[in-house]
């Protein structure tokens, strides 16, 4: 098994383990995430790219999108089943070919998932992404800025360990016990190279603020980028 193959194992296991608990922490969605309604098509079909509990549909209400969500976590896919029936979920274990059509989804949301992908991850995720996007379609991607006080602590343990990546495992308090994922430190420069490496047109990028406001960047909560084709 190499590298790759065992974060997403780990990280299988990881949302297997603390699905409930996850879900019920994970009911609404992001406020300061709103202002993208403005790029929501009105119809066509959706994928949601790490759909967890599938609380996207909730965002995606009043809109006529057909909607999938794919995840690697069973756990959360059957959570996510109980909770929107009749809604398509689909479990993607693997990492490689999505099981849908070139340029078959006129959107695609990926809400805080890249963070759990290194830089190989994310060409395979992107590549993808770009094959089975409309040539009109919309990309959306949020992802945790790890960048910050909060996180930045596990980054130096893990350096002090001998790591030269930019990539450590945080901690997740559950039933008080500590759970630990893997996390990669993207910065907004990092992922756009990403992109426009698979030649994605940038609409708007920038940072949210969660529910307190920050003056500086290093405290900003999310990466945002809304993305189209070339």
């Amino acid at each position: 098994m190499n590298k790759h193959s065992e974060i997403r194992k780990e990280l299988r296991k990881f949302y297997d383990q603390v699905a409930e608990n996850f879900s019920s922490t994970r009911k609404y969605w992001w406020r300061d995430l709103h202002f993208i309604k403005k790029y929501l098509k009105r119809e066509g079909k959706v994928l949601d790219f790490g759909c967890g509990n599938g609380r996207l549909l909730d965002f995606l209400e009043g809109t006529k999108l057909n909607y999938t969500g794919i995840d690697a976590s069973g756990k959360l896919i059957k959570i996510a089943q109980k909770k929107y029936p009749g809604k398509s979920f689909l479990q993607i274990e693997n990492e490689g070919r999505l099981p849908f059509k070139d340029k078959e989804f006129d959107m695609i949301f990926s809400i805080a998932v890249f963070h759990h992908f290194t830089p190989k991850m994310a060409d395979n995720a992107l590549g993808e992404m770009k094959r089975i996007l409309k040539d009109d379609g919309i990309l959306i991607l949020t992802i945790w800025n790890l960048w910050n006080v909060k996180y930045l602590k596990f980054l130096f343990k893990s350096f002090l360990k001998g790591s030269i990546n930019l990539a450590a495992r945080i901690s997740f308090k559950y039933q008080d016990q500590i759970k630990w994922r893997f996390c990669y430190w993207w910065t907004k420069r990092g992922i756009l190279k990403k992109m426009n490496n698979f030649e994605f047109k940038i609409i708007e990028s920038g940072f949210t603020f969660g529910q307190k406001k920050k003056t500086k960047e290093k405290f900003k909560r999310n990466i945002f980028i809304v993305a189209g084709k070339k």
